[in-house]
């Protein structure tokens, strides 16, 4: 009775129905679903990107105006657009659980943040902590879990089967991941598929990353992939990627 289910609406970014399926998957465990974003919202003070009284406007357009893409070391998308937003959230419901219960108002509300992060993914997720204190203070009490850190991509895929709870067709194309359609870790077979079922949002893509003159990817640009869609070369064997 106390699980939220929060999505972090990224827009036009990524996987069309995403948030759709977040909502289904949430209303299968009877669990209320908040979606958050950071899209929208009004600059309440002077950025490097946005000036004060703008409106923050989705991962691509930031892109554009900052003139870079995220990269392992500035990995913004996340910290800017799915992080903080969610942090808002836990903001929120810590007032509505005060206001609730004021006998308690006087404790810290707790906080549990579940994230499905696997330690196969990454070296560095590996590395993570399955459970520790992410924030502490008057107001809230942050702890952080991570479920299934350590289960292999089969055992996701079987729990999954088993539950009955749909997942994104994303994967069915061969996608081993969702979120973003393109993203900066991706290989460039899992790019080319993506923008084979994407093809306008590549196109805008392209376009940022011809004017702001930084390649999308380490070793390739999205210049490259749109012309291997265009082309319809072979996808060929697509890998899952490192975060």
């Amino acid at each position: 009775s106390r699980v939220v289910v929060i999505h972090a609406d990224l827009g036009r970014v990524e996987w069309e129905g995403t948030g759709e399926l977040a909502e289904a998957q949430a209303a299968a465990y009877g669990c209320p679903f908040v979606v958050t974003t950071r899209m929208g919202g009004i600059s309440k003070v002077n950025g490097k990107v946005y000036s004060k009284g703008e409106e923050f406007g989705d991962l691509l357009d930031y892109a554009e105006r900052r003139g870079a893409w995220p990269s392992p070391s500035q990995r913004w998308c996340t910290s800017e657009f799915k992080r903080g937003p969610i942090l808002k959230v836990f903001t929120k419901l810590a007032a509505e659980w005060k206001a609730q219960n004021p006998e308690k108002a006087h404790r810290a509300c707790r906080v549990l943040d579940c994230v499905g992060l696997r330690g196969q993914e990454s070296p560095g997720r590996k590395k993570k902590a399955q459970f520790e204190n992410r924030k502490s203070n008057k107001n809230q009490h942050v702890d952080s879990w991570l479920p299934i850190h350590g289960w292999l991509v089969h055992e996701v895929w079987a729990t999954i089967r088993r539950s009955g709870v749909a997942h994104h067709p994303a994967y069915d194309l061969g996608m081993p991941r969702l979120s973003c359609v393109f993203c900066i870790f991706a290989q460039k077979p899992a790019l080319i598929l993506a923008g084979k079922h994407n093809k306008a949002l590549l196109e805008e893509y392209v376009r940022v990353e011809k004017k702001i003159d930084h390649t999308f990817g380490f070793k390739f640009s999205l210049a490259e992939v749109l012309e291997a869609v265009e082309a319809d070369e072979e996808v060929g064997e697509i890998e899952d990627w490192t975060m």
